[in-house]
């Protein structure tokens, strides 16, 4: 598809403005962003930029600055004290060319026009055609508005002193003869030659206004424009709302006119154009405060950007095509670099704020097949010019070939559109009728060779398929020329299906009937039965085929398991010595049932009987056990550890009614005679074959008493005699009890002891006097340090060549003792001094004639 780029292609010429004292602005970002300009100019400026946005040149209708700043030419008739000093158009039918049309100031002067070729100087233009006149006097107004094709470019200006506007054709062929519209009223007079003149973005109507205080020279009218033909009419004049007219704009949508004062309270004024007479009620946009507003001016973002003179920040209408307060005037709203003037560019603004439409023919067609082609521009044209020169809005292509249309919109925008079309045979395709088959029959759908695609409706993309499940399906084929065809074919897959259901288990000795369903005309089952029921008795894999009357088959097939759960409780079992006994089956059963009724794994018996378990696994099948359990614990006891008297014997008698005992001294009675110590153990046999055992140690208990030898002593000395101290009793032949007894004369002494376990010795010596020296012991000693009678001793110990002396408390306690014969004794015990009291002595020895000597009696300690 061929699209022409008028009106209808976003712009970028004017996209960078150049103006005032040095100042500018770009909109390339979307976003106005303040740069520094090349212009210094009171009013009066122009500019033009490429498609993309970027600057080519800018002038104030004198002199012309590159897109460096650099002067690319000067001396042209215009003047930068007037209000549209230049306008710039692009010559028809060139890329790279621009007619820049100058005026003078203040009707001194005429119209002229110089062209500038952007290829010159490496890409920074230069001038081809300079000041080439046109018309004299003219006013400081100057606008263009495309003619109806959409090419050619109509430059409107206004003489000065008359009501005559100029409207020259401007087409690739050059400058033309002008259209002279008499209408509307003089201007000119007094200062009504200063002001703007404007068109609307459609073309289709034109404002103009006179910078005067009064009288004729305040001039604000409204035209309608013809641009096919270049005529002005309908022209009638405004009520003023204001003295010193000098800005004008229509909004983007052309339904809002704006108008701005020079001097006056009342600053900026707004038509709504849709209104009933609408030029009676201008709503007041701006007023108030000392403000020398100058141009109006439409932006690529839609704005109406407001300047005065020396001012640093222009102010902005934000939303121009809303009535009322909604337009969205803002003071001051865009700061600027450097100063603004009164003046703002004037643009050819058809070209670089465009209207947007659109002619559409869509993409080029191929067309398959021998039918017409119905070429449709769409609803929304006022004019349709086709390439055969038909108007309608449709054209009827039998034909191949290139066709186009001209259409012009209400806007008066216009655009125009290219399609090709191509004519093909449309290949044929056939999947046959619906058929039904069966469903394990092997369906290919073949479309045959020689197309150049393949599209089946689920994605494969050869010239065949493989069909295995009902359905419709459907392909595309397209040849080599890009004609398509299609076809469907319903496919129905006899759906016969035997189930015989999952796979089963039973328990042994039951059966299952394996079904096939009814409905079939014939069975056949792995075994050959021909019924649809067949009964399975063991386990194995069970299948069948099924047919129907059409001989369409289904087969199926299950396994059956028997199961046979097995649970063993062991066998009947004597139980010697066990007070209870656990009885653990195998694990993995899903229910356990003991004899009690109880669902423990395990049963934990105590008692002679018959123990009984049934187990049922997952399947539900059951199985059981029993077993017999027989307790015996014989016990026998012999008694305690015992000791006996040396010479005397014990019977050791174990419990009666055993079958058999089996003593460790080989014995096999129930009681056996012990004389001797030692360790004896029983063990004993009870009639079930049970068995228990038990020990006793004997100890033999000989105790032994020496009381002395037989011993001569000297007259009147008592010799003691010590039976010691570890026995429980004590008998002497003088019936004393005690321990030791002195003699007190010549004859036999003998003792009987008993000791802790009643087991008795005695013993016996024979003592004789006669005379000899006595020993000499104190009968009290005082043993508190003073040097005076501190110990107890024997006093004659040189008399003695052996001796040993015994010292007892009242208790009969030994607490001194000594064999020696100088040895004494110092009041303590244990290394703690002895209570005050008598206590008892004990003396023996023997002097130099080996002569026995024993003295005893009681001595007192005083402190």
């Amino acid at each position: 598809m061929f699209i022409t780029p008028l009106l209808s292609v976003a712009q970028g010429e004017g996209k960078i403005w150049h103006f005032g004292y040095n100042a500018g602005i770009d909109f390339n970002s979307g976003t106005a962003v303040a740069i520094a300009g090349y212009i210094n100019t009171y009013e009066g400026c122009a500019a033009i930029s490429s498609s993309s946005g970027t600057l080519l040149f800018c002038t104030d209708g004198v002199t012309v600055y590159d897109t460096n700043g650099g002067i690319m030419a000067s001396g042209l008739m215009g003047n930068n004290s007037a209000t549209q000093s230049a306008i710039i158009v692009p010559v028809p039918g060139t890329a790279d060319q621009y007619y820049i049309f100058t005026v003078p100031a203040v009707g001194i002067g005429g119209l002229h026009y110089s062209i500038v070729d952007m290829t010159l100087n490496s890409g920074l233009g230069g001038l081809v055609v300079t000041n080439t006149p046109l018309v004299t006097p003219i006013c400081e107004k100057i606008t263009a508005v495309y003619a109806a094709n959409g090419i050619d470019i109509w430059i409107i200006v206004h003489v000065f002193n008359t009501n005559e506007y100029y409207v020259y054709p401007v087409t690739a062929s050059g400058v033309g003869a002008p259209v002279i519209n008499s209408v509307g009223s003089s201007v000119g007079v007094g200062s009504s030659a200063l002001g703007y003149l404007k068109a609307s973005l459609d073309g289709a109507h034109l404002a103009i206004v006179g910078y005067g205080n009064s009288g004729p020279s305040n001039i604000f009218e409204y035209s309608d424009f013809d641009n096919s033909t270049g005529v002005i009419s309908n022209t009638f004049s405004i009520p003023i709302p204001a003295t010193n007219l000098y800005g004008v704009s229509f909004s983007p949508d052309n339904s809002k006119l704006y108008v701005s004062s020079f001097n006056t309270t009342d600053h900026i004024f707004q038509y709504d154009l849709t209104a009933a007479n609408w030029w009676t009620n201008p709503y007041i946009v701006f007023s108030g405060g000392n403000y020398t507003i100058g141009a109006l001016q439409i932006a690529p973002d839609g704005k109406i950007y407001v300047t005065e003179n020396n001012g640093t920040a222009l102010s902005t209408i934000d939303f121009p095509n809303n009535a009322g307060a909604a337009c969205g005037f803002a003071l001051h709203s865009f700061p600027i670099l450097n100063n603004s003037a009164i003046g703002l560019p004037t643009f050819f603004e058809q070209l670089s704020f465009p209207v947007t439409c659109n002619a559409n023919l869509g993409p080029d067609i191929l067309h398959c097949g021998n039918d017409s082609v119905l070429l449709d521009a769409g609803p929304d044209g006022v004019l349709y010019f086709w390439s055969d020169g038909s108007s309608d809005q449709t054209l009827t292509v039998n034909s191949p070939g290139e066709y186009w249309v001209k259409k012009t919109f209400a806007s008066g925008c216009i655009d125009i559109d290219t399609i090709e079309v191509h004519f093909s045979p449309a290949p044929i395709v056939s999947l046959g009728n619906d058929t039904i088959y069966c469903s394990t029959t092997f369906v290919v759908l073949d479309v045959g060779a020689g197309a150049n695609s393949y599209l089946w409706n689920n994605g494969v993309t050869i010239q065949s398929i493989h069909v295995v499940a009902s359905g419709s399906y459907s392909v595309t084929i397209t040849d080599a020329s890009g004609c398509s065809a299609a076809d469907t074919i319903d496919i129905a897959m006899q759906g016969i299906s035997v189930l015989l259901g999952n796979d089963t288990t039973i328990c042994k000795g039951d059966t299952v009937a394996v079904n096939a369903g009814q409905g079939f005309s014939s069975y056949l089952w792995q075994n050959g039965s021909t019924d649809s029921v067949l009964i399975a008795l063991s386990s194995g894999n069970y299948s069948v085929t099924v047919s129907d009357p059409g001989g369409c088959i289904s087969n199926d097939a299950l396994t059956v398991t028997i199961s046979n759960p097995v649970v063993d409780l062991g066998p009947d079992t004597l139980l010697c010595n066990v007070l209870n006994y656990v009885l653990t089956p195998a694990t993995g059963f899903s229910i356990y049932t003991w004899q009690n009724n109880s669902h423990n794994q395990t049963y934990s018996a105590s008692v002679n009987g018959n123990y009984f378990l049934t187990v049922t696994n997952s399947f539900g099948c059951t199985a059981s056990d029993s077993v017999a359990l027989q307790f015996s614990n014989p016990t026998v006891s012999i008694g305690n550890d015992t000791t006996i008297c040396i010479n005397t014997s014990v019977f050791l008698i174990a419990n009666s009614g055993f079958s058999f005992y089996q003593w460790n001294t080989n014995n096999t009675t129930e009681s056996i005679l012990i004389s001797s110590e030692g360790t004896y153990s029983v063990t004993v046999t009870d009639n079930l074959g049970c068995k228990d055992s038990d020990s006793k140690i004997i100890n033999v208990d000989a105790p032994f008493v020496f009381i002395g030898n037989d011993t001569s002593t000297c007259n009147g000395e008592g010799i003691v005699f010590d039976a010691g101290n570890s026995f429980t009793k004590y008998l002497w032949n003088d019936n004393s009890t005690l321990p030791q007894i002195v003699s007190t004369a010549e004859g036999i002494y003998s003792v009987n002891v008993t000791d802790a376990n009643g087991c008795t010795a005695n013993d016996t010596a024979i003592i004789t006097y006669s005379d000899c020296i006595e020993i000499d012991i104190p009968t009290a000693f005082s043993p508190n340090g003073d040097g005076h009678n501190d110990f107890f001793h024997i006093i004659n110990s040189y008399d003695l060549k052996s001796g040993e002396i015994k010292i007892y408390n009242r208790w009969g306690q030994l607490i001194y003792e000594t064999a020696d014969v100088n040895g004494y004794w110092n009041g303590k015990y244990n290394g703690a001094d002895c209570e005050v009291g008598v206590y008892v002595f004990a003396v023996t020895g023997k002097n130099f004639l080996d002569h026995r000597l024993i003295k005893t009696g009681n001595v007192s300690l005083l402190r």
